[in-house]
């Protein structure tokens, strides 16, 4: 709706005045005195008249508008009322607590569609409430361990992952199968690199004195971390005393545990080898020389074939 133009009544106010002046002037006059000036009053009316038609033609600006926005669950640009022109885009930012995620916006009560992210741009023309709809975040995650789905038979196939969100329907990359429960089954296996052993399990903060390597989950339906704490392997070291023969060319070595060492005979000759001083020999036919994997202290006694 256009808005009158205000300067209107005042000129034509003006021009009534002037015509009812020409009328007195000629009224008063006579001759070629009143036709002089009657032809300039002419000349000044018509110009009045332009100028009438010029505002006319000219529409009023538009008045400056402004709306109120007001965010919940959300800020736009730190706060959680805006002001907006009507025309600017406006960008909401979700407030998130720990394990909370975005289900979806809202305009005015009104769900927007594909709108479950942290942020949402719109444009308000009236008094807007938007408002972030919030949903507890189900999430998986591993800290020196790994997970894997589980097949049709409940075994653990498929890639290693460190962490999952399940708290929207998905699909077991194993099966195939679409999961609209809210849970999620696995295994959950420990990262054990070398030199170290397993020492506990965390679950959510809490300690398992368990050393199992893996496990099954089945059904799980809550955000959960699993943990794994390391600790470095025990080193333990081994013995080995050689009589009448020797360990690259040493009676006597320590060894790690479960290292496989070979010993061979001073002499050369094939014969038979003894173990911590045993009666019967440990090897079925006569050898030059022999292997032992180390898991204790150990004698290893050599004695050649005599023709």
């Amino acid at each position: 709706m256009e808005k009158k133009n205000n300067k209107l009544p005042l000129i034509l106010s003006i021009v009534a005045v002037l015509v009812a002046v020409v009328i007195i002037v000629i009224l008063a006059m006579s001759g070629c005195e009143a036709r002089n000036e009657l032809n300039k009053l002419k000349t000044e009316l018509e110009e009045k008249q332009k100028i009438i038609e010029q505002l006319q033609n000219t529409t009023p600006p538009a008045p400056e508008t402004s709306v109120t926005v007001v965010a919940q669950n959300a800020t736009i640009g730190g706060k959680t009322i805006a002001v907006s022109d009507g025309k600017t885009a406006l960008t909401a930012d979700a407030v998130l607590a720990e394990g909370q995620s975005v289900d979806h916006w809202e305009l005015n009560g009104v769900a927007q569609e594909n709108s479950a992210t942290a942020n949402f741009t719109f444009t308000a023309t009236e008094t807007t409430v938007v408002k972030a709809v919030l949903a507890q975040e189900k999430k998986l995650t591993t800290v020196n361990c790994s997970i894997r789905f589980l097949d049709a038979k409940g075994k653990a196939a498929g890639d290693k992952l460190t962490e999952f969100v399940f708290d929207k329907p998905y699909q077991n990359p194993v099966t195939k199968a679409e999961v609209t429960d809210g849970t999620i089954s696995f295994q959950v296996k420990a990262e054990v690199p070398s030199g170290k052993v397993i020492d506990y399990w965390k679950i959510n903060g809490v300690e398992y004195h368990f050393t199992n390597s893996s496990f099954t989950v089945v059904g799980l339906d809550e955000t959960t971390e699993y943990e794994v704490v390391l600790k470095d392997e025990a080193v333990v070291y081994y013995t080995v005393t050689c009589l009448r023969c020797n360990s690259g060319g040493k009676k006597e070595v320590k060894v790690k545990a479960g290292t496989t060492i070979t010993v061979n005979g001073d002499s050369g000759m094939l014969g038979w080898w003894y173990l911590d001083r045993g009666n019967q020999s440990i090897n079925d036919r006569p050898a030059d020389s022999w292997s032992l994997k180390v898991d204790k202290d150990y004698t290893i006694e050599f004695w050649e074939v005599i023709n």
